[in-house]
């Protein structure tokens, strides 16, 4: 069961940025961190405990034991919305698209509301296009038919996502 605390400390958003972007073992992550393996360790076995990552025991390179290895398990949401009428807050699962619709929300920009319009036009073609992602207020999708959609970009060449933030990438 994951719990709310282990996702409020800065360091433990800091490891789990930090293998978001790839598997990593406590040493490296020690060194990213500027902070002791020791502490690195404590904080691993709590997110490990919580369900939030995985170890994996990896020979390493030339002689010497193994080293575990922590990625993370699957996708988490912790999401809380406070108005003047309701107050809620939960952990999800999302999917690949709801993730993108999160990583939108995220972004700041002032045509918040029109690019999450079209990101939902677009969950109609979910099984045909291969990566959504928003540049300079615009939404730029690849996909393997033509989309006819006002207000959304078509690309046909990967080099096009450069300095895009990626929002849909299925894996």
């Amino acid at each position: 069961m994951i719990g709310e605390s282990f996702l409020s400390s800065e360091a433990k958003w800091e490891l789990l940025r930090l293998l978001a972007e790839k598997p990593r073992s406590p040493k490296e992550l020690a060194e990213i961190t500027h902070t002791t393996i020791a502490n690195i360790s404590q904080q691993l076995r709590l997110l490990e405990t919580a369900g939030i990552i995985a170890g994996e025991r990896k020979r390493g390179e030339g002689k010497g034991k193994p080293q575990t290895v922590y990625k993370l398990k699957e996708a988490i949401a912790m999401i809380a919305a406070v108005t003047p009428i309701y107050a809620e807050k939960g952990i999800i699962h999302p999917s690949d698209f709801e993730i993108a619709i999160l990583r939108l929300l995220l972004i700041p920009t002032l045509k918040k509301d029109l690019l999450l319009e079209k990101l939902i036009e677009l969950y109609r073609y979910i099984d045909k296009i291969e990566v959504i992602a928003y540049k300079n207020d615009e939404l730029l999708v690849k996909a393997n038919t033509t989309l006819n959609i006002k207000g959304v970009k078509q690309i046909r060449k990967p080099q096009e996502l450069s300095n895009s933030i990626i929002l849909y990438a299925p894996i």
